[in-house]
Parts: C-alpha cells; sequence; structure tokens
C-alpha cells in the first residue's frame, strides 16, 4: 500500500490544530453576533456586568482593609507572622473552595461533551484519536468554566493587591497563577469522566453511581470531622488558623495558589515563578494520565454510550413516576414526566443541582455546633438572614443554570408540543410549576432547618421561611421567562445555551432581586421587634416585587415565543 492511502499514525493529532482553530472561529462568530441582539439588551447587561464587578471589588476592599485594621491590632501582641498566616489560610481556604467549583463544572463540562453532544457522534466516526478527542475536550472545559471563575475572582485578587501595596508585577504574575491553577481542575475534570465512564461500563450504571456516591459520603463524613467549629466566644485568631488548617495541606493545589499569590505581593517573584511551575507540572502529569486514559478506554466507552452498551429496561427510580403522579389529569402529567425523565437522564445536571444543595445542607446541620453560644436573638436573626442570602444565590445561580435553558431545549422537539393538545401557556406554567415545586421542597427545607438550628422566634422565622418560598417561585418564573425571550434553539448543551446574553441577562436579574429581598429582611431583622406595620409593609413590597419579577418575564417570554410561531 502507497504511503498516500496510509494514515501517519499522528494524523488524528495533526488534527488538533484545526479543531481548536475551528472552535475559535465559532467563538469569534458568537462574539459578533453581538451586534444583532438589542441594543438596550446589550447595554443593559454590559452595565449590569459593570456594577456587580464594581461592588464586588468594592465589597472584598472593604472587607480586606477591615481585616486588615483588626489584624494590626491583634499583631501588637502577637506578632504580625500570625496574622500573615491567618490571611494565607483564609485566602487558601476560599481557593479551596474555587478549585472544588471548578471540578465540578470541568465534570459536568466534559460529561456533556463526550456523552451528550452531537458532534461527538460526528468525529467518532473521523479518523480523530482518542487523545485529540480528549484534548478538544480539555480546552472547551477549560474556557467555559474558567471565564466566569476569572470574573469573579479578579475583584478579590486586584483588592488584595491594592491593600497589600502589592509591587507592579503583582497583576500580570496573578493572571498567570490564575490560568496555572485553573489547568489543574480542567485535566483532573477529563480524567475523572474517562475513569468514571471505564467503571460504569465495567459495573453497570447503579453500582457505579452507588459506589461514586458512597465515596462521596466517607469524604464529606471526614471532612466534617475534620473541622472543628469554635464557639463565638472562642473566636480568636488561634482557633481559626486551627479551623482552617483542613484547608491549608502542603500538598494541595489551593496552598500553591495561595503561596504564590502571597508571594507576589510581598515581592517574592521566584517563590512565585515556583508556585507557577509547581501548578503547571501537575497539570501536566494529571493531563498525560487523561490522555493514557483515553487511548486505553475512551473509545469503547464512547461506543457503548452512543448505543453499543447494554440496554436497560424501564426500572429504577423513575419507574413508577407516572403512576405517582397519577391524581394530576393528562396531558399535563405526559409533560411533567418527560422533563424529570430528560433530567434525571443526564447526571451531569442532576449531580450538580445535589452537590450545591448538599453543601448548603451541610452547613445549615452544622449551625447547631456554633450556635449554641450566640448570645442575643439579633445576633441569631442577622445568622438567619445571611443564610437566606446564600440559599438564594445558590438558588439564582442553579435557575440559570438549569431552569433557563428549559425552553431551549425543547427547540427541536417543538413539533410534538404543537401536536399536543396544550397551549403554549400551559406549557410555561407546567416548566413553572415543576421548576419551583422541585427547587422549593429543598429550599424552603433547609430555611426550616436552619430556623430550627437557631432557635429563631416564631415570627422571624415564619418571615425567613416564607421569604424563601416566594423568592423560589420569583427566580423560577424569571428563568422561565426569560428562557423563552431569548432562546437558544441551535444548542443541545445547558451549558452553552447560559453562557449567552439571555443567560448572562438571567443572572443579573436574580442578583438584583436577591439583593432586594435581603434588603427587605435586613429592615425587619434590624429592628429587633419589628412593628406590625413595618412587617406588613416588608411583607407586601417583597410580595409585589415577587409578584412582578415572576410574572412580567413569562408574559414577555410567552408574547415572544407566539411571534416566532411557537
Amino acid at each position: 500500500m502507497s504511503s498516500e492511502s496510509s494514515p501517519s499514525p499522528h494524523a488524528g493529532s495533526a488534527r488538533l490544530p484545526t479543531l481548536l482553530a475551528n472552535r475559535l472561529r465559532i467563538g469569534l462568530r458568537r462574539v459578533a453576533s453581538i451586534r444583532d441582539e438589542s441594543k438596550l439588551k446589550v447595554a443593559f447587561v454590559a452595565l449590569g456586568a459593570s456594577l456587580l464587578w464594581l461592588g464586588l471589588f468594592l465589597t472584598a476592599l472593604l472587607l480586606l482593609r477591615a481585616l486588615g485594621n483588626m489584624l494590626d491590632s491583634f499583631a501588637s501582641g502577637a506578632g504580625p507572622a500570625l496574622a500573615d498566616l491567618l490571611i494565607a489560610r483564609l485566602v487558601a481556604a476560599a481557593t479551596l473552595a474555587l478549585l472544588f467549583l471548578l471540578l465540578v463544572s470541568n465534570l459536568v463540562i466534559a460529561h456533556a461533551n463526550l456523552f451528550r453532544s452531537d458532534e461527538m457522534r460526528f468525529l467518532l466516526s473521523k479518523p480523530i484519536t482518542a487523545e485529540t478527542l480528549l484534548l478538544l475536550c480539555f480546552g472547551e472545559g477549560l474556557v467555559m468554566s474558567s471565564w466566569a471563575s476569572a470574573y469573579l475572582a479578579s475583584p478579590a485578587v486586584l483588592a488584595y493587591g491594592l491593600v497589600r501595596e502589592a509591587p507592579w508585577f503583582y497583576y500580570p504574575i496573578a493572571a498567570l497563577l490564575g490560568l496555572a491553577f485553573a489547568l489543574l481542575p480542567a485535566a483532573l475534570g477529563v480524567l475523572a469522566v474517562v475513569v468514571g465512564a471505564r467503571v460504569v461500563d465495567r459495573l453497570g450504571r447503579r453500582p457505579g453511581i452507588t459506589l461514586a456516591v458512597g465515596t462521596l459520603i466517607v469524604v464529606v463524613a471526614a471532612v466534617r470531622r475534620a473541622v472543628v467549629w469554635p464557639s463565638l466566644e472562642q473566636l480568636d485568631p488561634q482557633r481559626v488558623i486551627a479551623m482552617l488548617s483542613i484547608s491549608s495541606h502542603p500538598l494541595g493545589p489551593n496552598t500553591w495558589f495561595a503561596d504564590g499569590l502571597m508571594a507576589a505581593a510581598d515581592g517574592r517573584f521566584g517563590d512565585t515563578v515556583f508556585a507557577i511551575v509547581q501548578l503547571l507540572a501537575n497539570a501536566a502529569l494529571v493531563l498525560w494520565l487523561a490522555c493514557l486514559a483515553a487511548r486505553g478506554w475512551l473509545l469503547s466507552v464512547l461506543t457503548s454510550a452512543q448505543g453499543g452498551g447494554r440496554r436497560t429496561r424501564n426500572r429504577g427510580v423513575l419507574a413508577g413516576l407516572d403512576r405517582w403522579l397519577s391524581p394530576l389529569p393528562q396531558p399535563a402529567r405526559a409533560l411533567i414526566v418527560k422533563d424529570i425523565r430528560l433530567f434525571w437522564r443526564d447526571p451531569a445536571q442532576w449531580i450538580q443541582f445535589a452537590v450545591f444543595f448538599g453543601l448548603l445542607a451541610l452547613y445549615a446541620g452544622n449551625l447547631s455546633a456554633s450556635s449554641a453560644t450566640l448570645a442575643t436573638p439579633a445576633m441569631r436573626s442577622w445568622i438567619a438572614a445571611l443564610n437566606v442570602a446564600v440559599c438564594l444565590l445558590v438558588l439564582a445561580t442553579l435557575t440559570t443554570r438549569f431552569v433557563f435553558p428549559l425552553i431551549s431545549l425543547e427547540g427541536r422537539r417543538w413539533w410534538l408540543l404543537g401536536l399536543s393538545p396544550v397551549s403554549l401557556g400551559t406549557v410555561l406554567r407546567l416548566k413553572l410549576a415543576l421548576a419551583a415545586t422541585t427547587t422549593a421542597a429543598i429550599t424552603v427545607g433547609l430555611a426550616l432547618l436552619s430556623a430550627h438550628r437557631l432557635g429563631l422566634a416564631p415570627a422571624a422565622a415564619v418571615v425567613t421561611v416564607s421569604s424563601v418560598l416566594v423568592a423560589t417561585i420569583a427566580l423560577s418564573g424569571l428563568a422561565i421567562g426569560l428562557g423563552g425571550l431569548y432562546p437558544n434553539f441551535e444548542e443541545d448543551q445547558p451549558a452553552k445555551i447560559v453562557s449567552g446574553l439571555g443567560g448572562t441577562l438571567s443572572f443579573l436579574l436574580s442578583m438584583v432581586y436577591v439583593t432586594a429581598v435581603v434588603a427587605c429582611l435586613a429592615l425587619i431583622l434590624r429592628s429587633g421587634q419589628p412593628t406590625p406595620l413595618l412587617l406588613a409593609g416588608v411583607t407586601a413590597t417583597i410580595g409585589g416585587l415577587s409578584a412582578l419579577t415572576c410574572w412580567l418575564p413569562m408574559r414577555l417570554g410567552r408574547r415572544h415565543l407566539e411571534r416566532l410561531g411557537f
């Protein structure tokens, strides 16, 4: 056979630059398509994103200065070394949370790109190596997961440099350090997806998921035992440092990032370069292991997932779903069952959903350890308000991530809905009811658990729980309505649908709404014993704002879909 007809063994790898260039052209065209969007929408999104970034920067600047003043007064008696150690532990703890978020995000994106993408079915029919497919997913996951983290973390990094009066090279070095840090969770994500897919393919889906859940429970239990929660009377820098020691393991990538960032702020250029090299070397090692795993297993598990694997019967958790929902009338029951099955069949969706709310449940369950010594009811009320704020912020993020794409995901199947005897308004209301019911079962439960652990007065408990319930409905309606107002029927992956201007607008408006609700709650809690007039006024404000937040986007989204012919 001639050399012309025999492809080179590196031909598949040589196609990686072509595929990456294609991704770059697609990304540039999406950026250029902003010119076709409404000028008002683009201006609002740009202004909102800028104001949110500025707000995060000012908040980080004020908190760092307040922390610096507190540590300066403490350092006069204990020495500045302990103050610097406390700052390093706090930075490492924040970076550990960021590392976890990046890892979860990369797991979701890698799973979607490898097993849920129509493009992957096309690429499997081409002479492309498994390593090339994996590196392509690695690059796409790195970009899609890191830009939001960079947007949210850059204000704190900039504020830290200004407070520490860092040298000029701190800022470009911090950017390089962040890029090196982001490479490691991206590599871990693709490696975990390939290995996990291999385990599930060999053991079966149910044993594989059971093994993963069991491992997660063991890790959470070990972390819970390792963390010692001091009471407020015992809260001093030494005890905080001891509590945060678990987040500062010398082999942790977050510790390398924190050490490198502080070294750059102090002008120790060599230590920062060492931290960057350390992160890059470990990321390269993990990516090399991922390529080895892909070479041995990826093509076989992809082929099995695309239709060559074992067939499953209609059993399991959702087997009796239609029977459980039998009190609902048809065809509403059929539409709800369809959405639940589609969500459950995509583990990348419900695992991410469960992880974030699981962390909130773990936090609420541990409130009793630190709340037993809270001296005043006012302190308990303020902590309850902060709990509501955290719960609603997570809920706003998840409704944007999961609820907003629901309309766009119906794009290629909308003709089926058109054949059903259900109006467009009914479809939107059913999606709202499903999203609000599913999330309210979790958020209201967390609010009740928090109120019980903190020992809130009945009036404060009713206000916080009812606010969470109303906000859950409002945020779900906002996401559904904006999903209909700004649909993207060409994408079939939720992460890519959310990354557009519509998803950004949904997130920004959700943040505005959450801020307004928390501010209203603060008015009640600040007064200690609110008067009936103040309580009624704040309740009416939250109710009216929530009704408007839910009703207006739903109406606008329905009208837009009707103009499109749906």
